[in-house]
């Protein structure tokens, strides 16, 4: 090991200290271990951006958009109001929510079922309130 791997492994548990006890907002924790990471020379400003999956950001945007428009057009609604029935106590509300999730995980990515299943819960929780 070299130094500037020594000194990037002292960094990056500094950094996961700063983040675990909330000293500074974990995004600008982040923004600092990857100045740090550059100033030190451990990586460089190129190596960064290969590190950027484009392919995985168009897909998580591409879900996105579309939960954003299930959402508007009343479809998670419809969804949660035909849980909420067909459920009777919160153990069958419970195993409903989970089934569907891993329903739904065998057919999306598990990030487009975590937004899908997101914006089920909180539909749901927003018509338990009214």
């Amino acid at each position: 090991m070299n130094a500037a791997q020594i000194l990037a492994g002292i960094v990056f548990v500094i950094i996961f200290i700063l983040i675990g006890i909330e000293v500074i907002h974990r995004t600008y924790a982040a923004l600092l271990g990857a100045f740090i990471f550059v100033f030190i020379g451990a990586i460089t400003p190129e190596d960064i951006l290969h590190f950027i999956d484009l392919e995985i950001l168009a897909v998580v945007f591409g879900l996105f958009l579309l939960v954003r428009g299930a959402e508007r057009s009343g479809l998670f609604q419809l969804l949660a109001v035909q849980i909420m029935r067909a459920s009777g106590s919160p153990i069958v509300f419970a195993v409903i929510l989970l089934t569907f999730a891993f329903i739904l995980a065998l057919f999306v990515s598990n990030i487009g079922a975590m937004l899908i299943m997101a914006s089920i819960t909180i539909t749901m929780a927003r018509s338990l309130d009214d």
